[in-house]
């Protein structure tokens, strides 16, 4: 084969490669930003729904609780006062 032949189509060939391999490269870019994004909308959805939890899982405890003092007050006003001076 003729060696400008030769030279030119290693030159073809290295270039192909190049392109190839740029376009590998903004691929792999191009779906590392989609992960990112998923990573972050997932990230805030889940806290959203841990804070929307934590939020009822509180507001349900406190219910409970001033449900167990409001019994217990109850209670105490309906036992019998014994005087002690009597």
């Amino acid at each position: 084969m003729d060696r400008e032949i030769k030279e030119e189509l290693e030159r073809h060939k290295a270039a192909k490669i190049e392109l190839v391999r740029r376009e590998l490269a903004w691929e792999s870019e191009k779906q590392r930003v989609a992960l990112e994004k998923l990573r972050k909308r997932w990230v805030t959805l889940l806290t959203f729904l841990v804070l929307i939890y934590v939020l009822f899982y509180g507001v349900a405890l406190m219910i409970l609780f001033l449900a167990h003092l409001i019994f217990l007050f109850l209670s105490l006003n309906q036992l019998p006062i014994s005087n002690p001076m009597s």
